[in-house]
């Protein structure tokens, strides 16, 4: 998936069998684009997933910008899109889940989660203090860590 599809195709070039790479856009500033990529994914592959990858992300905005739905950009891109996936596909990855192959996700993080903890006063737009783009990024990252976790738990 990706948010520029002529951007990807490029990436095709050092892949040793790129027709059997189907490439699929998912915008993650919008939460529409994430339901509408997770429908078709569903939809060509049968309900049938085994691997779920989490790997988009934006780094240390300098200015605070917003995503489509409103939420901070770092952790509108970095978490929220990662989370709906998961919870869109879980059914098919619990599904398609078999003795001998676990459903896998990958949830991918950064050291820099010790920049800053989870924002305790829930505060993930930054409209009650001011916007620290290292202090974003670092709880978007945050949260990842715990999301998978929580995922590994259950």
């Amino acid at each position: 998936m990706a948010r520029d599809l002529n951007k990807a195709k490029s990436v095709l070039d050092g892949i040793r069998e790129p027709e059997r790479v189907e490439l699929l856009e998912m915008d993650n500033t919008s939460l529409s684009s994430v339901r509408a990529a997770a429908k078709v994914i569903l939809q060509k592959t049968n309900g049938q997933v085994n691997i779920l990858v989490n790997n988009a992300g934006m780094m240390a905005l300098p200015k605070l910008e917003y995503t489509k739905d409103g939420f901070e950009m770092q952790f509108g891109v970095n978490h929220l899109p990662h989370f709906l996936l998961f919870e869109l596909l879980k059914p098919a990855l619990l599904a398609s889940a078999t003795p001998e192959f676990s459903s896998r996700v990958v949830n991918v993080s950064s050291s820099a989660h010790h920049v800053a903890s989870i924002n305790e006063s829930g505060d993930y737009n930054f409209e009650k203090s001011k916007y620290n783009d290292w202090v974003s990024y670092g709880q978007s990252k945050t949260t990842n860590i715990y999301m998978t976790n929580e995922i590994e738990r259950r």
